[in-house]
């Protein structure tokens, strides 16, 4: 499992997160597609932290280790930002949508 998140789940996450930079650029010029892009550049930004957050802590309750404290402190801090990023673009998505 570690073998396959470190590899494929990495690159792929990876792949995924311009998606909700580009819509905040999309934004700031005006272009009228950024919504779309937020909602789903959100929709990613609130799956990589929480895939990242459940598999941390199901692997330490099994005893693997996964990192020192203060690595782990500093991951936990940064999906709590991704997942803030993402609530708020989607939120100013869905107010420009009126939805």
């Amino acid at each position: 499992m570690l073998a396959f998140e470190r590899f494929s789940m990495g690159i792929m996450d990876f792949l995924l997160m311009w998606i909700l930079p580009l819509s905040g650029y999309l934004m700031i010029i005006g272009n009228e597609w950024w919504p779309v892009l937020a909602l789903v550049g959100g929709a990613v930004y609130l799956y990589i932290p929480g895939c990242f957050s459940i598999t941390r802590i199901v692997l330490g309750k099994r005893g693997l280790k996964i990192g020192t404290r203060s690595a782990l402190i500093t991951a936990y801090v940064l999906a709590v930002l991704w997942t803030v990023d993402a609530l708020v673009m989607m939120s100013l998505a869905v107010k420009a949508l009126n939805l």
